[in-house]
């Protein structure tokens, strides 16, 4: 009877895996992925500021042949421009629409596929294009391939967990622990399940550093100085923003899945880990799985990170906020636990090192506030070789980025970061609790955040807020961690709001400084939300416990009774709290949901994002018209340009001679003649890069080009 139930065992699973392939086959078939791309009536034309040129929508494509028709009227003979393939467009007949039929083939990947002309001095009269119609022989993403492998990994996985038993040994506890933090992931996560980008704040810049590295990655630099084709081909600062977390939707990028599908891969990501980081953060200084998945998922609910992710796009410190619950976990360690587990500081702050460079600082002003309060207990028990430890490990990871960054940073135009009237940015304590989420809906864009965007603690974080004067108050155990780690939250959120008086500290030349690169105040609630979120689930243990303790995983018992009716209790406030965080989630998620389409899989023109703040110093925007190069006593032939890489053969008089290339002077580049000998490099007129030519040498061939990361550091010191 065994074996047969067995045998009928092994049958089901066989049957469900079978199941499963087909479902995959199905859903790899059934997706429509684009083929081919119509826009009728009058398809949206702009002129580009850095080509000047009018251009019908940009488009991202793959290599490959394309067929592109286009609907018109023109009063006469029209140079245009497909991709980088010039054409003649026939004049219309009169008083008729003409059409025309353009075969493009691309031998690499573009991020600005369009018609293009020439401003004739006359507007967009001169050329109206009606009808607009891109063919292909194949899919241009493999959106269908990829969303059917997840779902094959996925599917194939549970069926694998419940195979092996390992679903039946669980107990309640652990269910309930897992639905709790998988609930938060999947709640969180819920605008990704789409199959195109909302407009956000900052989302533009981003998946321009996304396209920016995928280039450099196809071009030969997988750890680049400069993006590649960056405003309008002349290249743009890379290292002066962490980009480590970037290369996923970079790769997906490279193996040609669409930028909305890629773009949410990393965001669901970031859910992921920051609910296991969290959940792992907050058991060991809870003590208790519970209550631990509960503060887990307030914080993957929490109003501050949801506007974060999603409405201002600020993928930089979304990231850096899946990272905040290793340092506090770290330096909980370091400070009250077992010493010996320094390396999770440093894996928390290394994680911030390769995202997000202002949350470093923030950071460390909590290390360093914990580390005063300790600084008794720090030294008595030898605590502080562990946090030296820890600041060792940081500095490995640390130092070649700081080093770039130096260099880069008397290149660049970073003043344009700093953002004065600091006061400006605080929230009223009014809108520190407000649950609801605008995106621009009442005002202008120009207004800035403080009049239209709220972004606070909301409800759930008034609570914690409360909660934690309550802890202060009530006098709980000397020195205990979560004491002095509420007091940082409390002293973060004032700052945040306009009882901080900024509008007289920031007159302060040293203060206005750092208050200028950190931007606004709300940043300080990156920090507090995971505080915040720590502190409601160490109120619920101390429910479950009986009463506060210094939430040490040591001093619970593994075996520890609930006091009679903490059970009620805890489950009335667990319950209470996660809707309140459940109702301020939607209004977020739904501000984001209503939004209209922005980014589609086929949208491109990510390249063309301009942001003063990475030119070089100084540089006249109009430079990024004249994209052809210049010479002095010299004459070149051959000339390519393939991203931040040059060649060209020249011929030059008596004397010196220099060419003058359409690439912003960075630090890196470096010039070689055909014998591989170094030639000079030096910024030159609108801060182009200007290769010096030997003077005994009549010509020659010249290769320009970048260093890698670990070479630069070399040849830049």
């Amino acid at each position: 009877m065994k074996i047969k139930l067995k045998k009928q065992g092994n049958i089901i699973y066989i049957l469900s895996f079978a199941l499963i392939l087909v479902l995959t086959l199905c859903l790899i078939k059934g997706h429509r992925s684009t083929q081919y791309y119509k826009q009728y009536g009058n398809p949206e034309v702009k002129k580009d500021e850095q080509s000047l040129r009018f251009h019908t929508p940009y488009l991202s494509l793959p290599g490959g042949d394309y067929e592109l028709i286009v609907g018109y009227s023109s009063a006469g003979d029209m140079d245009v421009r497909v991709s980088d393939r010039d054409f003649v467009l026939k004049a219309s007949p009169a008083d008729s629409e003409g059409f025309q039929a353009f075969s493009v083939s691309l031998s690499d990947p573009v991020d600005d596929f369009c018609l293009s002309w020439e401003d004739p001095g006359e507007g967009t009269e001169a050329l109206k294009v009606y009808e607009y119609e891109l063919k292909t022989t194949k899919p241009v993403n493999a959106d269908a391939i990829y969303s059917g492998l997840l779902f094959f990994l996925l599917a194939t996985g549970l069926l694998l967990l419940k195979y092996s038993g390992i679903l039946s040994k669980l107990s309640k506890k652990d269910i309930a622990v897992i639905v709790l933090t998988a609930s938060g992931i999947l709640l969180s996560s819920l605008p990704l399940f789409k199959g195109y980008l909302v407009y956000g704040h900052d989302l533009m810049g981003h998946l321009k550093r996304i396209e920016g590295l995928k280039t450099a990655i196809y071009q030969g630099h997988p750890i680049p100085l400069v993006y590649p084709g960056v405003n309008n081909g002349f290249g743009e600062a890379a290292v002066c923003y962490p980009y480590f977390f970037i290369y996923i939707p970079a790769f997906l990028r490279l193996a040609g899945i669409s930028m909305p599908l890629a773009y949410n891969t990393l965001l669901f990501l970031i859910n992921l880990f920051t609910g296991i980081f969290s959940y792992l953060a907050f058991k060991t200084i809870t003590g208790d799985e519970l209550p631990a998945a509960f503060g887990a998922a307030l914080y993957l609910l929490f109003p501050y990170r949801l506007c974060d992710l999603y409405i201002r796009a600020s993928l930089g410190e979304s990231i850096a906020m899946t990272f905040l619950p290793l340092v506090i976990w770290g330096i909980y360690e370091v400070a009250a636990g077992d010493k010996k587990r320094f390396w999770i500081l440093s894996a928390g702050f290394c994680g911030l090192i390769c995202s997000h460079i202002l949350s470093i600082g923030l950071a460390g002003l909590f290390v360093l506030f914990m580390s005063l309060v300790f600084i008794g207990k720090l030294f008595k028990e030898k605590r502080i070789i562990s946090l030296i430890k820890a600041a060792l490990l940081c500095l490995i990871v640390l130092i070649p980025q700081a080093l770039l960054l130096s260099v880069f940073s008397g290149h660049i135009n970073l003043s344009e970061i700093s953002v004065g009237d600091f006061y400006r940015y605080a929230l009223y304590p009014a809108q520190l609790l407000m649950n609801d989420a605008s995106v621009f809906t009442l005002l202008d864009l120009k207004d800035g955040i403080s009049g239209e965007m709220t972004q606070g603690i909301g409800l759930v974080g008034g609570i914690a807020a409360l909660l934690i004067l309550l802890r202060l108050f009530k006098g709980c155990k000397k020195n205990s961690f979560m004491s002095a780690a509420g007091a940082f939250a409390l002293i973060l959120i004032f700052a945040s709001t306009t009882l901080c008086p900024w509008n007289y500290l920031d007159k302060l030349p040293v203060l206005s400084t750092i208050t200028g690169m950190i931007q606004f105040p709300l940043r300080f609630l990156s920090v507090a939300a995971p505080l915040l979120s720590l502190e409601a689930a160490c109120f619920l243990a101390d429910l479950r416990s009986g009463g506060p303790a210094d939430h040490r995983a040591e001093d619970l018992a593994a075996d520890q009774s609930e006091v009679p009716g903490s059970s009620f209790y805890g489950l009335l406030y667990a319950a209470s709290l996660l809707v309140i965080a459940l109702i301020s989630a939607s209004n977020v998620t739904d501000a984001v949901l209503r939004q209209e389409v922005y980014i589609t899989d086929i949208t491109g023109g990510f390249l063309r994002a301009p942001y003063m703040e990475y030119f070089p110093k100084d540089t006249p925007v109009e430079v990024l018209s004249d994209t052809e190069p210049h010479t002095s006593n010299v004459e070149i032939s051959d000339y390519k340009k393939r991203g931040n890489s040059v060649t060209f053969s020249y011929v030059k008089g008596e004397g010196g001679g220099s060419v003058l290339l359409p690439l912003f002077y960075y630090p890196g580049y470096h010039a070689k003649d055909e014998n591989k000998a170094s030639l000079p490099v030096r910024k030159g007129d609108s801060n182009r890069l200007e290769v010096i030519l030997d003077e005994k040498s009549g010509s020659g061939r010249v290769t320009v080009d970048n260093s890698i990361y670990f070479l630069s550091i070399y040849r830049i010191w």
